[in-house]
C-alpha cells in the first residue's frame, strides 16, 4: 500500500497538465459535412419566412412610402401616420399587403434558393479542390492535423452570391412591389383595377421602376443576407472560444486543487481520486455541452436586427429614388436624383424601424424553419428504416414458422 502510495504521488499531474480530451476542438469533430437541405426545403423556408416577415412590418412600409413620395416628403413618421389613419382609418395600413404577399413571398423563395445553392456550391467545389492537393502530396496529407470541417466560405462570395439571388427573385418581386405602392399611394381603388389599368401599356409598365429597384436591392441584399451571415458566423466563434476559454479555467483550478490534496495527504488522495475524477468529469461534461437553441437563436435575432438597421440606412437613399420611380413617375434614376437631391434621406426612420424588426424575423425564420423541415425529414426517413426492418424480421419469422 506504501509504495502505491509513493507512485501515485510521483505521477500526480501538475497545473500545466494539458486540457481533457472531452474538451471539443475542431479536430474532435466530425469531419463529414451536414446534410445538404433540398431545394424545395430552401424555397418553402424563404417563402414563409418573408411572408410573415412582411405581414408584421406592412403599416411601417405604407408609412415610409408616403414620406418617400412627392405628396409626403414634407411629413415626419408621426404626421404620415396621422394622415394615413385620417383619410382610411386602420385598413389603410394594409394597403396592397395581399399582393405584396404573394408576390414577395415568391421572390422569398428563389432568393433563398438561389443564395445558399451557390453557397453549397461554392463549398462543394472548394472541398474537391483540397481533396485533390492532398492527394497530390502524400507525406503532406499524413502529417497534417485530422479535418476541422467546411471552412467559413469568403466574404466575396457571401455578397456575389445575394448579388445573383435578388436578380433572379426580382423577376418575380418587382410587379407585386409596383402594385403594392400603387395601392398604398391610392392611386387605385383597387388590385384589380391596378393590374387592368397597368396592362394596358403591357408587361413592361409592370417593371416601372425596375431600374431603380436594381439600384436599391442589389446592394441591400448582398448587405441584408452577406453580412448577416459574417455576423453569425463571428458571434458563434467568439461563443464557442469563450465557451472553451471558461472550461480550460475550471479545469486548471480543479486539477491545481487536487494536486494540493495529494500533497497533503496521500492516502486520502488515493481514496478520493476516483470520487475527484468522478466529479470532475460530471461538471466538464456539463460545461462542454452544445449550446443551447435558445443562445444561439438569440444570436441570430442580434445579428440580423443589426443587419437590418445597418443596410436599411445605408441604402435609404436608393429606396427613396426608387419609390419616386414607382409612383411619382420620373422617366429616369437621374431626374428622380435631382428632384430629391435635398430629401433622400426621406423615410429613414421608418425604414429602419421597418426593417430592424422584419429582419430579426425573417432572417432566423428562414434558418428555423429550415433546420426542422431537415430535422422532420430525417426523423421520417429513421421511422420509414425502422418499420421497414420490422417488416422484414417479422416475414422471415413467420417463413421459419411455416417452414
Amino acid at each position: 500500500f506504501a509504495s502505491t502510495a509513493a507512485a501515485t504521488t510521483t505521477t500526480t499531474p501538475t497545473a500545466t497538465t494539458t486540457l481533457p480530451s472531452i474538451i471539443p476542438s475542431p479536430s474532435s469533430s466530425s469531419s463529414s459535412s451536414p446534410p445538404s437541405p433540398k431545394l424545395w426545403h430552401l424555397a418553402l423556408a424563404g417563402g414563409l419566412a418573408t411572408v410573415l416577415g412582411d405581414a408584421i412590418v406592412h403599416p411601417v412600409d405604407c408609412i415610409k412610402t408616403l414620406q418617400q413620395s412627392d405628396e409626403g416628403s414634407t411629413l415626419d413618421f408621426i404626421q404620415a401616420s396621422h394622415l394615413i389613419h385620417q383619410q382610411f382609418g386602420i385598413p389603410g395600413f394594409y394597403r396592397g399587403l395581399g399582393t405584396y404577399l404573394i408576390a414577395d413571398g415568391g421572390g422569398g423563395s428563389l432568393k433563398f434558393l438561389v443564395y445558399e445553392t451557390l453557397k453549397s456550391w461554392y463549398q462543394q467545389q472548394s472541398e474537391k479542390d483540397n481533396n485533390t492537393n492532398h492527394n497530390n502530396d502524400h507525406n503532406n496529407r499524413e502529417q497534417s492535423s485530422p479535418s476541422s470541417g467546411p471552412d467559413p466560405l469568403p466574404r466575396w462570395v457571401l455578397f456575389a452570391s445575394a448579388a445573383v439571388a435578388f436578380v433572379v427573385s426580382s423577376v418575380v418581386s418587382v410587379p407585386g412591389e409596383f402594385l403594392k405602392q400603387q395601392l398604398q399611394m391610392t392611386h387605385y381603388a383597387s388590385l384589380q383595377e391596378a393590374i387592368q389599368m397597368t396592362a394596358r401599356d403591357g408587361i413592361s409598365a409592370f417593371y416601372t421602376g425596375y431600374q431603380g429597384v436594381l439600384l436599391r436591392d442589389v446592394p441591400y441584399t448582398m448587405l441584408e443576407l452577406g453580412l448577416y451571415d459574417c455576423i453569425k458566423t463571428a458571434a458563434a466563434a467568439a461563443t464557442m472560444k469563450k465557451r472553451g476559454e471558461v472550461l480550460g479555467n475550471h479545469h486548471i483550478q480543479q486539477t491545481t486543487t487536487d494536486t494540493q490534496n495529494n500533497d497533503h495527504n496521500n492516502d486520502t488522495a488515493l481514496l478520493s481520486s476516483s470520487s475527484s475524477s468522478s466529479s470532475s468529469s460530471s461538471s466538464s461534461s456539463s460545461a462542454v455541452a452544445p449550446p443551447r437553441d435558445v443562445s444561439s437563436s438569440i444570436n441570430d435575432i442580434m445579428a440580423a436586427a443589426m443587419t437590418g438597421a445597418i443596410a436599411g440606412f445605408v441604402t435609404t437613399p436608393l429606396d427613396t429614388i426608387k419609390t419616386k420611380l414607382m409612383v411619382d413617375h420620373y422617366h429616369s434614376f437621374i431626374e428622380a436624383w435631382l428632384s430629391s437631391s435635398t430629401s433622400v434621406f426621406a423615410g429613414a426612420t421608418a425604414r429602419v424601424a421597418w426593417l430592424v424588426p422584419f429582419t430579426a424575423i425573417y432572417l432566423p425564420l428562414f434558418d428555423a424553419i429550415q433546420k426542422w423541415l431537415l430535422e422532420f425529414e430525417e426523423k421520417n426517413n429513421t421511422n420509414a428504416s425502422t418499420d421497414t426492418i420490422q417488416r422484414g424480421t417479422e416475414t422471415k419469422t413467420k417463413q421459419q414458422q411455416q417452414s
